[in-house]
C-alpha cells in the first residue's frame, strides 16, 4: 500500500510505502465505513488536498485507490467506484498519524493545511 499526501503544486509530493501492520490499520478502517449517495468533493484550490491511497490486489477488492479528503472517502476500481461516509474522519486522521510516524516534519506541513 502507497500513501501520497496530495499537498504541493509544482513538485513531488510526499509519498510512501506502509507495512503489513500499518495497511491493516488502514483496511480495518475503512471497512467501518458505510457506503453512502453522497457525491465526493475534493478540492483543487492550492495546499492540502488530501490523500491518495495505492492498494495492492487483495487489500480491499474491488478497489485500487481511496482518495480520502476529510469525511468523505472515495474507493476507486476499475469500472467501480464507491463513496464511504467517514463522519468521525476516521481514516484521514489513521493517515495523518502514519504520515508523521513515516516522517515527524509532517506534522508542521499538515498542521498549516
Amino acid at each position: 500500500m502507497r500513501i501520497v499526501v496530495d499537498i504541493f503544486s509544482g513538485r513531488p509530493n510526499p509519498s510512501w510505502l506502509l507495512g503489513e501492520d500499518e495497511a491493516a490499520r488502514v483496511v480495518a478502517v475503512v471497512r467501518r465505513h458505510a457506503r453512502t449517495s453522497r457525491p465526493s468533493k475534493r478540492p483543487d484550490g492550492l495546499g492540502y488536498r488530501g490523500f491518495a491511497v495505492s492498494l495492492e490486489a487483495g487489500e480491499l477488492d474491488p478497489w485500487r485507490e481511496l482518495i480520502v479528503y476529510r469525511d468523505v472517502v472515495l474507493a476507486r476500481g476499475e469500472g467501480v467506484d464507491t463513496a464511504l461516509s467517514d463522519p468521525s474522519c476516521a481514516l484521514e486522521a489513521t493517515l495523518v498519524r502514519l504520515a508523521e510516524e513515516h516522517d515527524p516534519s509532517m506534522a508542521a506541513l499538515l498542521a498549516r493545511s
